[in-house]
């Protein structure tokens, strides 16, 4: 999954639960609301993109959500904008610092072979059926 639509899931997500400390939920809004701000700055109050990070927000454990904000990221390139790549490491690393001793955040992420860490070493093992 692409960085821009980790962190605005996974913003989302971490949020709806409980657990962040008040300082680091602040922090933490603070550089989604950059990302988010920046993202409708680019394009649009009414763009798709828009439409999807609202919908995330609605139901942040939704996959079908997840997925449309994914897609619509993609589509619009929004993964290869620079500046946005930043604004959505700097929330991840927010992100990364609230989960540290904190069980109560989580991510969400579907698809194939991914693998994620806040820390540590991430690792995806893949068993072939035996009848293959």
């Amino acid at each position: 999954m692409d960085p821009v639509s980790t962190a605005l899931i996974a913003t989302s997500a971490a949020v709806a639960t409980t657990g962040l400390t008040e300082v680091g939920k602040t922090a933490l809004l603070d550089a989604y609301a950059a990302l988010k701000t920046r993202i409708t700055q680019r394009f649009g109050h009414k763009h798709s993109i828009v439409n999807a990070i609202e919908a995330v927000e609605a139901k942040p454990a939704s996959q079908g959500r997840q997925a449309m904000l994914v897609e619509e990221i993609a589509e619009a390139h929004a993964d290869q904008d620079t500046e946005l790549c930043q604004l959505a490491e700097r929330v991840q690393k927010l992100l990364g610092e609230q989960a540290q001793g904190n069980p109560s955040i989580q991510q969400f992420i579907s698809g194939s072979y991914n693998a994620t860490s806040v820390y540590g070493n991430p690792s995806v093992n893949v068993h072939l059926p035996k009848d293959v």
